[in-house]
């Protein structure tokens, strides 16, 4: 089996089970001794790049980060890859979401994430993720790149893949919506998603897909999965995840210290 150099984990859902909202001690740990070892960690989810730092104050400049579903990828101060939505294709995705009295458009460039609230409680959901975000009174007030557009939807919560499935139907060609959380849905496109994170980090570190552990849980890290030689998925994975994995174990915890720390 090759050495690993490189380890990348999904956040809600595999790192972060059963609700929990802050990373273990132990992980951090885990992490610093994969750092004396010379492997890479990267945090790779759907949020932003903010949001990630203050998930991992304690390390935060010890560690790579793929924001944003792969829209960011950052390794200390260098941007290794940063995308950009057709501005046309953002806004006509944008109007789609935006026209159900139901859904939440969270719209993100670089910096921030904007939110336009149509029930006063998404705030507080986006407050809890520690984004850094702003709130509008239309979409058009974004001037900058949008990388990537997400949508909540509270009623879908438990029922995500029924939403997928909706949202899905409404998407313009080549918009991808996938799973992504408790009531949260992503949009992707065929160049930016996760895999385009971990190539990144790849190519910067000189090193290849056998020398690359992944961990995930959910329809948007299957691109990650194919970027890597050793595919981990957390038992509460999508089956689609399971059946992409080459290994099951209860938490990323115990899959680090007893398989690649060991």
């Amino acid at each position: 089996m090759s050495e690993i150099r490189l380890i990348a984990s999904d956040l809600d859902g595999t790192l972060l089970q059963n609700g929990a909202t802050a990373v273990s001690g132990e992980m951090f740990g885990l992490i610093r001794e994969c750092r004396t070892r010379g492997i890479v960690f990267a945090a790779a989810s759907g949020r932003q790049y903010h949001s990630l730092r203050g998930l991992f104050a304690p390390i935060a400049d010890e560690i790579a980060y793929i924001c944003e579903n792969g829209a960011l990828t950052m390794y200390g101060e260098e941007v290794l890859e940063m995308a950009r939505i057709e501005p046309e294709t953002a806004q006509e995705i944008i109007a789609v979401i935006d026209a159900d009295p139901e859904a939440e458009p969270l719209i993100s460039d670089r910096d921030y994430t904007y939110i336009k609230p149509k029930n006063p409680a998404f705030e507080e959901v986006i407050r809890r993720l520690g984004n850094s975000y702003r709130v509008v009174r239309s979409f058009e007030e974004i001037t900058g790149p949008i990388i990537k557009i997400a949508l909540y939807q509270a009623s879908y919560l438990g029922r995500e893949e029924e939403g997928q499935r909706y949202w899905q139907e409404r998407m313009p060609a080549p918009a991808k919506v996938v799973t992504s959380g408790n009531a949260w849905l992503d949009v992707l496109f065929p160049e930016i998603h996760k895999g385009v994170g971990i190539r990144a980090l790849q190519r910067k570190l000189g090193i290849t897909e056998q020398e690359t552990a992944v961990f995930g849980d959910n329809l948007n890290d299957l691109e990650m999965f194919a970027a890597a030689g050793r595919r981990v998925a957390v038992e509460n994975a999508k089956v689609p995840v399971l059946e992409a994995a080459t290994a099951v174990t209860p938490t990323v915890e115990e899959y680090l210290r007893d398989q690649i720390l060991c």
